[in-house]
């Protein structure tokens, strides 16, 4: 039986089993990277928001979706809410899905009328609103029209159907 003793390894033979892992771990670090860059890549072009939220209290109606792909040009939306106002979030929340859903032509502008009192007043006059409550200003187009908040509930849609039609009127 022939001897089957292991002869050692030389000093470069052990140099090169080391490039070798260092190589092969160059290389799965740089398809890990590549992979990740592909996913990012993919998931950036096909961009799709979901809400989970219990009663859908954030999904927009396929008729709001459709009504906002017909707007031409940019609609501003002004929002003169101060930060402690119960139903604040929700309307946020709410308008950057109409942002989202817009594709870029709704333009939000929140106003705190306690804090910037130049800015508001600036718009009171322009839009000839005579309120101290929390409401929120359409412009579309030269047009607008302005939704008070006290008519509002926290679940309910910032705009009903009807003033969803009297906004497209002003399409």
């Amino acid at each position: 039986m022939p001897d089957k003793t292991k002869k050692p390894r030389t000093r470069s033979e052990k140099k090169i089993g080391r490039l070798r892992i260092g190589f092969n771990v160059l290389v799965q670090i740089v398809l890990i990277l590549f992979v990740v860059a592909m996913v990012n890549s993919f998931a950036f072009k096909h961009y799709a928001r979901w809400d989970f939220s219990r009663d859908q209290k954030y999904a927009l109606s396929d008729k709001t979706k459709r009504f906002l792909d017909t707007l031409k040009g940019k609609m501003r939306i002004t929002v003169f809410f101060a930060p402690n106002t119960p139903i604040t979030g929700d309307v946020q929340n709410l308008l950057t899905e109409y942002q989202y859903a817009g594709k870029g032509k709704i333009d939000v502008e929140h106003i705190d009328p306690e804090r910037n009192l130049s800015r508001a007043k600036e718009l009171f006059d322009k839009y000839k609103v005579v309120t101290d409550e929390s409401l929120l200003v359409l412009d579309y187009e030269g047009s607008n029209k302005t939704v008070k908040a006290s008519l509002r509930h926290p679940r309910w849609p910032i705009l009903t159907r009807a003033e969803w039609r009297s906004a497209k009127a002003l399409v």
